[in-house]
């Protein structure tokens, strides 16, 4: 992998139960759980030319992937707890698209 395959990394989709849950209720919903392995998480604006070293991460054998929402890219490990919060709001976010 190198910095200009960051646009096709793969989608971070542990949290797509959760926005199915919101489309189908309509309601806000959340999660916490425990990261299960290490992995590099791209926000969705974050550019890999600043915040990604691509060729450290494949000598590891570090997965790198992108998250829908925004912030910086962010190493989860084992150690971390994610919380997940998702909203339905119209207009701010969409969760009906796909990047």
């Amino acid at each position: 992998m190198t910095q200009r395959d960051a646009p096709t990394l793969p989608a971070y989709d542990l949290d797509e139960p959760l926005l199915a849950e919101v489309r189908a209720t309509g309601r806000l919903a959340w999660r916490a759980y425990a990261f299960p392995r290490v992995e590099v998480v791209l926000g969705r604006g974050s550019r890999a030319d600043r915040e990604l070293h691509a060729e450290a991460c494949a000598a590891g054998g570090v997965p790198v992937t992108r998250r829908r929402g925004g912030g910086c890219a962010v190493v989860l490990d084992p150690g971390n707890a994610v919380v997940a919060v998702a909203a339905p709001m119209t207009g701010f976010g969409d969760l009906g698209r796909q990047w």
